[in-house]
């Protein structure tokens, strides 16, 4: 089965949770997540030991506490790359990584939400 090193944000998929960093071991083709300007995946060797995710619902139906490497750097400047990306672009981008934009409407107001959450 394919794995996959999580290079931005999180990953949520059968009841578990990944983080940057951690490597998925998953059926599923996660490039497809990759977008110009926001590298999400990359392909890892089928040896690197895949993590096992954080499960969902530990704390009324949030993740609990999840393992981050340090070490671990993004391909790409987050900051940077979202700062560039269109309202409709972030909207689409926060709805896909899961992430509640709550009251945010503006650019601003979602730049933050969308930082905070990774």
């Amino acid at each position: 089965m394919p794995k996959y090193k999580l290079l931005d944000g999180r990953h949520s998929e059968s009841g578990r949770v990944w983080k940057r960093g951690q490597v998925v071991e998953t059926a599923k083709d996660l490039l497809k997540h990759n977008r110009q300007g926001l590298r999400k995946f990359e392909q890892v060797h089928d040896d690197t030991p895949a993590d096992e995710g954080q499960l969902l619902g530990s704390k009324g139906g949030e993740p609990g506490p999840l393992h981050e490497n340090p070490a671990v750097v993004p391909a790409l400047p987050v900051n940077n790359t979202l700062s560039s990306m269109s309202l409709e672009e972030l909207q689409k981008l926060a709805a896909s990584e899961g992430i509640n934009l709550g009251k945010a409407r503006t650019q601003e107001q979602i730049l933050k939400v969308i930082r905070a959450a990774t």
